[in-house]
């Protein structure tokens, strides 16, 4: 009987409820991606995962509730303390409330929601958690850099410190990386089509991989968006295309044609943005350019694709040496294929291969268990 009973305990399904408004927006495809496309799997390691579209009564009654933040990106402000509220009652009904912030930036967290919950999770954080708690013009490392460094600012800024209490720092967690989706030529369309018909069939690996070491005509693709509301964000990505003007060329073209170019690109220059990821960088590992990003080491993700000098190369956030990295990656061509290389290497396994499959599963369930 003993046995029996030991077994039965093996086996039971963990129930997990996730609250998000779907396939809305990239922020929580990115997030829900991996866990539809592999749910089945999820059920062989004993999650049960049911999603919700709302804060129904219902959620409350599983073991793990998770709640992406565009869920409730409607209950701030005026209604902050509504939202709290619901929380805290939550959190009495369930074993564990997980909040998963799908915001862009390592360096903004909803530090209100903390004291509610039993884990907060990103697709990046700070490595220095210890930021949150002081002002941080913009809410990022890079906007706070260049408020201070050159003066740069906001017409509304954003300085007050994120998080009130450090004895919450502990329940910040990574998730895992946004670039688990489909970035592919077709996994856009794909995706908004599984909003209105979700079928997972429509939740494809990424196909169409260029290799690294196909003959490229263009040395250096910076093709980029440069108007941003906030000049913290923008300033980074308008002084790249001053110090490149005569390299480039800025116009907006099709997806397909821009996928195209990113094929044909040695080098693939992609900036910050609201956010430390872009788009850019997946479809830059699947085409097979060399990804040039600004310095990433203040951050942390799963996986981290982002190895300086074995996966990408990077530039000082000043980009005082933003010509001397790409004159390198361009000088010493045989390193930046191989560089490429594995940094595709890596993204396929995660995306693509059975092996890469598993262990997002159990970075998943360590996530919601």
């Amino acid at each position: 009987m003993v046995n029996r009973v030991r077994a039965n305990e093996r086996t039971r399904m963990i129930k997990v409820h996730i609250v998000s408004d779907g396939f809305r927006s990239s922020n929580s495809r990115a997030l829900l991606y991996p866990i539809i496309r592999h749910n089945n799997h999820l059920r062989k390691l004993d999650l049960s995962i049911r999603l919700f579209s709302a804060l129904t009564p219902e959620v409350g009654d599983c073991d793990t509730l998770a709640i992406d933040g565009k869920a409730v990106r409607q209950g701030w402000g005026p209604r902050t303390d509504e939202t709290l509220e619901k929380l805290a009652q939550l959190r009495r009904t369930t074993e564990r409330l997980l909040f998963f912030d799908t915001t862009d930036s390592a360096g903004f967290v909803v530090g209100d929601v903390l004291p509610h919950v039993d884990r907060y999770y990103k697709h990046q954080l700070l490595v220095d958690r210890t930021a949150y708690t002081r002002p941080m013009y913009g809410r990022r490392a890079y906007t706070d850099y260049y408020h201070r460094e050159f003066g740069v600012a906001d017409s509304e800024p954003m300085t007050d410190p994120q998080v009130s209490d450090p004895n919450d720092l502990h329940k910040l967690r990574v998730a895992w990386n946004a670039g688990l989706a489909n970035y592919d030529v077709l996994g856009l369309y794909q995706a908004m089509a599984y909003h209105k018909l979700p079928m997972r069939w429509l939740l494809t690996k990424p196909r169409g991989f260029i290799a690294p070491t196909n003959t490229r005509d263009i040395d250096v693709h910076t093709r980029m968006g440069l108007n941003y509301p906030r000049e913290t964000i923008a300033w980074q990505r308008r002084e790249i295309a001053r110090r490149l003007a005569d390299r480039t060329d800025w116009q907006r073209v099709g997806r397909r044609d821009y996928l195209k170019e990113l094929g044909r690109s040695r080098l693939v220059v992609a900036p910050f943005g609201w956010g430390e990821f872009t788009y850019k960088d997946y479809e830059t590992f699947i085409t097979g350019g060399l990804l040039i990003k600004p310095d990433m080491s203040h951050m942390e993700t799963w996986p981290n694709f982002y190895l300086p000098g074995e996966t990408i190369l990077t530039h000082r956030w000043d980009l005082s040496d933003l010509d001397e990295t790409l004159q390198r990656g361009l000088e010493h061509s045989e390193k930046s294929v191989e560089m490429a290389g594995r940094a595709q290497q890596i993204y396929r396994h995660f995306t693509v291969s059975d092996a890469g499959r598993d262990e997002i599963c159990e970075r998943i369930k360590s996530c919601l268990t």
